[in-house]
């Protein structure tokens, strides 16, 4: 279970750790004697073999590269004790307590590194980006390859590949918002990857919707597996006329809470933000953003 960590030693009053990397967490791996060699990082495992990661941009390092010298699994103290990088012809030296000497010769691929902030506008309101992930669920994906990415709770995506790179990231904003448009709010990028490049680019998808949230709700909203619960705890019958709106404003959703403290609204279809607008019989009405996980 044991780590490679970078620091950055710039400043000695202030040492900074940039990454830290396990090679397969839970099985007892013990890395040791790591070697810098020019952009990369080569290290022993007792029983993994031999472990390089190509650290050009410090702070997202990759892997490139492993031989496994060792019958071996887990920890222990045997297997494979030390890797040599520093030969004028390149290759590396690795010595295996059990099997013997390796005389491994490299060939490092190119490599792909990538940074994305995701964002949005929403027209109705201004031309203002406002970053973030915005429904929690956030995604990107490559349109040739398919392969779907995640966003952190900051909107941010991060992409490493021990090969070159040339695609096209789409960020879907109309289909995780649950709009029901065809892609005019949606995103993309087209990106050429290799290794010596870390672009950080934003992918930033729109909309246009404006929702009064000043006045505020006279309930608060559960979000449960397929459907919201509305609590009132003022009144035993709110007599409210309930409905729910896409963003790209269409009614999908329309019901009247005339009893009982609670009331249920079974989710849309689409994932996605949603509005929930309220009127009740005495002229009081709002709207509210609900989201639809």
């Amino acid at each position: 279970n044991g780590y490679i960590t970078g620091y950055d030693i710039s400043d000695l009053s202030n040492v900074d750790e940039l990454w830290r990397h396990q090679v397969q967490p839970n099985t007892s791996l013990i890395p040791h004697n790591a070697h810098v060699a020019g952009n990369h990082v080569v290290t022993s495992y007792y029983t993994f073999g031999v472990h390089a990661l190509d650290t050009e941009f410090p702070e997202l390092p990759v892997l490139v590269g492993y031989y496994d010298t060792s019958p071996f699994t887990g920890g222990g103290y045997f297997g494979n004790w030390g890797a040599y990088p520093y030969l004028p012809s390149g290759r590396i030296l690795a010595s295996d307590m059990e099997e013997g000497l390796f005389i491994l010769e490299p060939e490092y691929p190119e490599v792909s590194r990538l940074k994305v902030q995701l964002g949005h506008i929403n027209y109705a309101v201004g031309t203002n980006v406002t970053y973030g992930n915005i429904t929690s669920k956030d995604f990107v994906y490559w349109k040739n390859s398919g392969d779907t990415l995640y966003a952190d709770a900051d909107g941010v995506v991060v992409y490493s590949a021990a090969q070159a790179t040339n695609d096209t990231l789409i960020y879907p904003f109309e289909y995780q918002m649950g709009m029901s448009g065809v892609g005019l709010g949606d995103d993309s990028l087209f990106i050429s990857l290799a290794s010596g490049l870390y672009p950080h680019d934003t992918l930033i998808g729109s909309w246009s919707w404006s929702v009064d949230e000043n006045d505020p709700a006279p309930f608060t909203v559960n979000t449960a597996e397929d459907h919201w619960t509305l609590v009132c705890g003022e009144v035993l019958f709110p007599n409210l006329v309930l409905s729910v709106f896409s963003l790209d404003g269409k009614e999908v959703w329309s019901d009247a809470w005339t009893r009982n403290r609670s009331f249920t609204i079974p989710f849309p279809e689409s994932k996605g933000l949603y509005v929930l607008s309220f009127r009740s019989l005495d002229g009081h009405e709002g709207a509210i953003r609900i989201l639809r996980p």
